[in-house]
């Protein structure tokens, strides 16, 4: 569920994206292609990483209180 979520992953080309994200101003926002290119380079980008730069909006993270699966 989208409450228990700490980050969203968005479309941002799409309008109705952002406005759903905008229900959410708690959680960290990020493009669909961050999913992407941390599968393609093998890696997750964290807060530490700027996100990979696709945070689309959103308060910081702290990513390192949590655990990643790629």
């Amino acid at each position: 569920m989208v409450k228990d979520a700490d980050i969203l992953l968005v479309d941002e080309s799409v309008p109705d994206s952002l406005a759903f994200a905008d229900q959410w101003p708690d959680k960290t926002v990020l493009s669909f292609r961050w999913v992407h290119q941390a599968v393609k380079h093998g890696r997750y980008f964290g807060a530490e990483d700027d996100w990979g730069g696709y945070l689309v909006r959103g308060r910081p993270f702290d990513s390192s209180d949590t655990k990643y699966v790629l």
